[in-house]
């Protein structure tokens, strides 16, 4: 008996031994790992690219471009907001294009301004240097000081809006401009603004939701017929009439004629 109890207590020595073996060796291997940087651990946003990298991207510009499409298109949904903040379709009115560039391949592909109607105007000259982001910047001040250049062009297409819906097809690489010519309905009216083909994305089907808003219509004041005086004939002047009292006169001439020969003849005789 005293001999199987040693051997039970020599192979539990034994075991307890390789557990703590094993255990050594896992610890030494962890560290190892942690010296040399192996470790998993959680991606966090930026770690896959460089942020100054991820900039250069986006500020790239618009290349590579498929210049000789003539499939792109623009699609655009028209929303506005009530007061109580309900979104209801724009019904009613027209929307313009115009080409403000098209694209050619100069060091890359830029924004070509021949192709286009504003080569000249002022500030327009900078569109083909600008990056995306820069063009995104400016998108709103460009497409007002181009849609008032606008006013006396004829727009290279135009389409009505049919239930908050705009589409324009068979375009071709280049920068355009989108413009509300005709109010819709509840004085609504979507503001000017500039999209690229292809986008940011590389897309040459866009599909955008551009600002919309309410145009208040200006105070006018009521026009008021000024009140007229009827017009009134003056009374004739109350002039004496004359002609009718003129055989007074004529006796009384007679009469003197006659006291005068009467008197004539009497100093006559007298002598």
């Amino acid at each position: 008996m005293k001999k199987k109890h040693d051997v039970r207590n020599a192979l539990q020595a034994v075991l307890f031994a390789m557990v703590l073996f094993f255990a050594a060796c896992m610890s030494m291997g962890t560290v190892r790992a942690l010296a040399d940087g192996e470790t998993e651990t959680a991606a966090l946003p930026g770690d896959a690219e460089d942020p100054e990298n991820e900039t250069e991207e986006e500020d790239a510009g618009i290349w590579p471009v498929e210049i000789d499409r003539t499939d792109c298109s623009i699609s655009l949904t028209l929303q506005y907001r009530d007061a109580n903040g309900n979104a209801f379709s724009m019904v009613g009115g027209k929307i313009a294009l115009y080409k403000v560039a098209g694209v050619k391949e100069e060091n890359g592909y830029v924004y070509d301004l021949s192709a286009g109607h504003f080569a000249e105007v002022e500030g327009v000259d900078a569109i083909p240097s600008m990056k995306s982001k820069g063009l995104s910047d400016n998108n709103a001040t460009l497409a007002m000081k181009l849609a008032d250049a606008a006013k006396d062009m004829q727009p290279d297409a135009e389409a009505a809006i049919a239930d908050g819906k705009v589409s324009f097809t068979n375009l071709t690489p280049g920068l355009y401009l989108l413009v509300q010519t005709e109010e819709s309905e509840k004085n609504v009216r979507m503001n000017p603004f500039l999209m690229s083909i292809p986008n940011a994305n590389g897309e040459y089907t866009i599909q955008a939701s551009p600002k919309t808003g309410v145009v208040v219509p200006p105070e006018t004041t009521p026009e008021t017929t000024p009140e007229t005086t009827p017009e009134t004939t003056p009374p004739e002047p109350d002039i004496p009439k004359t002609g009718q009292n003129w055989w007074p006169v004529l006796i009384l001439g007679i009469l003197g004629f006659l006291l005068l020969m009467t008197g004539a003849i009497m100093l006559k005789k007298e002598r």
